[in-house]
């Protein structure tokens, strides 16, 4: 069987793409346009990268390989999102029956990919990503792969707790956006170093390499490329450019210079999974609501003292804690390692204490889950009757939920 290269570009959004490669901006995706089979892949609505990423290294849908958030599942001990072990997981990635079936296969920054316990090749995961699936980051099979990739090409210039790291950099200046922008085209220079080396090294059966630095400049200043956005600032715009821009032509060039790499008998894929946009949704306040919607359902319940106390008790300290110590001071305080395991210890007792809270399928969509006796180890609501009863009122309750500046 011929060798399979796929060069992958996480979260390139195909309308700019095309438009920047028909301007000349991006001349090797031109190429690909005028040269090459190409089609649109589309997405379900609803299903972002974590359920996108998952489908195309699977080739299964994600009511069959159940990843709607990457990897994460709820526990029903901790009341935490968590990784998923291997052995949990109901669909391999198409590499692993590859290594399976003898061949030699080299993965680079799969998106939300675990790292293989054994493989017939090579895997980095959580190198130069955009989100890391598990903390603190780079992990690469064979093991020593990871110093090697940090003394001879670099090491990502963003980390931290925060799943999506670039997330805690500032984009409010033009020094902000040149700063990240800086960063991420040097990110894409590394990739496609290894990336070519590792092609020289010998003849895959399987290669795959996944370009993230789109989905982070994209991300993170839409509002410096997109003058109809809210946030968009001319002067930032005026001094340093489009630096979405900037890095889809590194990306091209990159790409270039892969295409080049590959031999003529090579089928080569290039691939994007999907596209990206202003982010405006209601699904990070729908907890507020539901904790709202459970202490009223719990008031008309005459609920038990004992629940009652402790939600007083807890409301009780968080009102406290919010009228003494001065907004700005808290948001100092919250960005602070003590402190995010605090407000972590809280939110998951309250969790506990609730009979259902919002869990997050991904950002385009909210769902709510049930605090179930005999499911969760703190499980409150009864199944049957009560669970289904409960559910019909949520159900009515939250379509009676308006914007009251728009009434709809």
């Amino acid at each position: 069987m011929p060798n399979v290269v796929i060069i992958a570009f996480d979260s390139m959004d195909y309308s700019l793409t095309r438009t920047w490669a028909l301007d000349g901006h991006m001349p090797n995706f031109r190429a690909l346009f005028e040269q090459s089979r190409w089609g649109l892949v589309d997405n379900p609505t609803g299903v972002e990268a974590g359920s996108a990423w998952p489908s195309f290294t699977t080739g299964f849908m994600p009511d069959h390989h159940g990843f709607f958030q990457a990897p994460y599942r709820f526990d029903v001990d901790s009341y935490k999102l968590r990784v998923i072990d291997l052995s949990e997981r109901p669909i391999d990635p198409i590499w692993v029956d590859m290594s399976e079936a003898g061949k030699r296969v080299a993965v680079v920054d799969a998106p939300y990919e675990l790292l293989e316990e054994r493989l017939n090749g090579v895997q980095v995961t959580n190198w130069l990503a955009h989100v890391f699936t598990r903390y603190p980051g780079l992990a690469t099979h064979p093991p020593e792969l990871a110093e090697e990739l940090e003394r001879d090409y670099g090491t990502n210039p963003f980390e931290g707790p925060n799943r999506c790291p670039t997330n805690d950099c500032p984009v409010d200046t033009a020094g902000d956006v040149t700063q990240l922008r800086d960063r991420l085209l040097e990110r894409v220079g590394w990739k496609l170093s290894f990336s070519q080396d590792l092609l020289r090294r010998e003849q895959w059966d399987y290669f795959l390499t996944v370009f993230h630095d789109a989905h982070d400049i994209g991300h993170m200043c839409w509002h410096v490329h997109d003058p109809e956005h809210e946030r968009h600032d001319p002067s930032v715009a005026e001094s340093v450019g489009d630096p979405v821009l900037d890095v889809y032509v590194a990306l091209d060039a990159a790409l270039g210079s892969l295409l080049e790499s590959v031999g003529p008998d090579v089928n080569v894929i290039v691939y994007s999974s999907h596209g990206i946009g202003p982010q405006r949704t209601g699904s990070f306040f729908l907890d507020d609501i539901l904790k709202a919607l459970d202490e009223a359902y719990r008031r008309d319940a005459a609920a038990t003292s004992r629940e009652q106390s402790g939600l007083d008790i807890t409301s009780l300290y968080a009102s406290a804690y919010r009228a003494v110590v001065p907004k700005f001071v808290r948001r100092g305080f919250s960005k602070t390692s003590a402190m995010r395991k605090v407000y972590k210890h809280a939110r998951m007792e309250e969790l506990k204490r609730r009979r259902f809270f919002e869990v997050i399928p991904n950002h385009a969509t909210g769902g709510v889950r049930l605090n179930l006796k005999g499911r969760e180890r703190h499980g409150v609501v009864e199944p049957g009757r009560e669970s289904e009863a409960l559910c019909r009122r949520l159900e009515e309750d939250l379509k009676e939920i308006v914007n009251v500046e728009s009434g709809e």
